[in-house]
């Protein structure tokens, strides 16, 4: 009854069925037995509700090089707000980075144990190195993701130049946040609003839908051009430290991709 009761609410079965894992969280708590996700009934009344409320999950857009150069049409890369913001930009299409790889919560939630460093980004003749030592993967701290990216001298894309370019404008100490903007406090952290407000005022800005996008669009996009690009999958599920296939989700296949199938399916008598 719990379950038919938020179909009318939810149009995903995956929210009622998370709803209902709250259920049974507390039953568990108070040692009580919670046997119904076992139970034929309750699998056929999820079946019932996931069949009478299609629903396809909102991705957001991927943020992909053409939407990268638009934008950058509309920044002035010579203040340190707008330096700051390419380098956070840049840098999170290039490492297929979760808006929580890049930034803190909060100004007050940063945490040098956890949060990217200025330190933890180091430059080198090849081009950058990146080191996460926290993310969604990375819980206890039992590794380190190194991830290299590589310089591209001479285009407007060079996470290098983006890299120098944001140190020289805006001082900041290894140990502190690696992304600082200017307020009326001082220089201040880059946190997971001000990231996605700023995102969503220069995809507008740059003609874009912005409520089509969000911190996500970037990981999405790195790895939808990684593909297009011909880098494998395992590669890319490396890169972007995915554990499960899940990664193949973010891919954005395109027309020309697709036509690849019937294309070397028919290749033999088309001949």
């Amino acid at each position: 009854m719990y379950a038919q009761f938020l179909s009318r609410s939810f149009k995903s079965v995956g929210s009622v069925r998370n709803y209902v894992q709250g259920v049974k969280l507390l039953h568990l708590l108070r040692g009580l037995p919670f046997p119904h996700f076992s139970n034929t009934e309750f699998k056929l009344v999820l079946r019932g509700i996931s069949r009478l409320n299609p629903h396809t999950p909102r991705q957001p857009l991927p943020i992909t090089p053409p939407v990268l150069l638009r934008m950058l049409e509309v920044l002035d890369l010579n203040t340190p707000l707008h330096a700051t913001l390419w380098c956070c930009f840049l840098l999170a299409f290039y490492l297929f980075a979760r808006k929580s790889n890049m930034v803190p919560p909060s100004k007050s939630a940063f945490d040098p144990k956890k949060h990217l460093r200025r330190g933890d980004i180091v430059e080198s003749e090849a081009g950058v190195l990146v080191c996460i030592r926290w993310s969604k993967t990375i819980q206890f701290g039992e590794r380190v993701l190194h991830i290299p990216l590589v310089a591209v001298p001479g285009s407007p894309l060079c996470p290098s130049a983006a890299v120098q370019r944001m140190r020289r404008l805006v001082a900041g100490s290894r140990s502190g946040p690696a992304f600082l903007i200017p307020s009326v406090e001082g220089v201040v952290s880059l946190t997971h609003a001000s990231f996605t407000t700023f995102l969503r005022q220069i995809l507008n800005q740059a003609g874009y839908t912005a409520a089509a996008y969000s911190g996500h669009s970037f990981r999405r996009g790195g790895a939808t051009w990684a593909f297009s690009s011909g880098v494998p999958g395992e590669l890319i599920r490396m890169h972007g430290d995915w554990h499960s296939e899940a990664y193949l989700r973010y891919l954005e296949y395109s027309v020309k991709t697709k036509l690849m199938v019937t294309s070397k399916m028919t290749a033999q008598y088309r001949n």
